[in-house]
């Protein structure tokens, strides 16, 4: 799904329950990746504690035509969707290589296996990436986290929950943000 399309479906969600009713009746599971990597990426530009870490995240696909060519150099970073789904670069200069990982089972875990190819990209080909998150709409704890380096982070479904929490504070963020972007934001230079 195009940014647009993600966005609409966004803007239509006022709660986690309606948030995952939506995404539950797209037709496959692709159109439910691409809402759930952008509603990581906005969450992560306007949530307080990820704005005060980072000052831009990307899609990493070139297809979406978000992340600077000479980034992507800088990067190493293959052309094609082969793990990484977002790249943001924090205040401080550093890249951090994110996956987003949605279930329609809250229950249901992810395995290690789902995970080695995003891991071994962020360690192995790419350079200078020296953090990865793993954004996931499970409840329960990834199988062999222990395995994953201190250079990984984990964030479950009680981080979409707290969307709600206060009114729906998280939504309206989103929401505002979604609302008041700029269409053609420039092209930041290699730290």
């Amino acid at each position: 799904m195009n940014f647009a399309s993600c966005d609409q479906l966004l803007l239509s969600c006022h709660s986690w329950l309606e948030f995952t009713s939506q995404l539950n009746s797209l037709p496959n599971t692709t159109d439910q990746g691409d809402v759930f990597e952008r509603l990581v990426q906005i969450y992560m530009l306007t949530d307080p504690e990820y704005v005060t870490q980072f000052e831009q995240v990307w899609h990493a696909t070139s297809s979406k035509g978000e992340l600077p060519s000479n980034v992507r150099l800088h990067l190493n970073l293959p052309l094609d969707d082969e793990g990484i789904d977002l790249i943001a670069l924090s205040r401080n200069g550093e890249y951090t290589s994110i996956q987003a990982k949605y279930r329609t089972d809250p229950e249901a875990s992810i395995s290690w296996g789902v995970l080695t190819t995003f891991i071994s990209l962020t360690v192995d080909t790419c350079k200078n990436i020296p953090w990865g998150i793993v954004f996931t709409t499970s409840a329960k704890a990834i199988s062999k986290q222990k395995l994953a380096s201190d250079r990984f982070r984990f964030e479950y479904l009680d981080r979409f929950l707290a969307l709600d929490d206060d009114g729906g504070i998280g939504w309206d963020r989103i929401h505002k943000w979604i609302n008041s972007r700029e269409l053609i934001a420039p092209e930041p230079k290699i730290r």
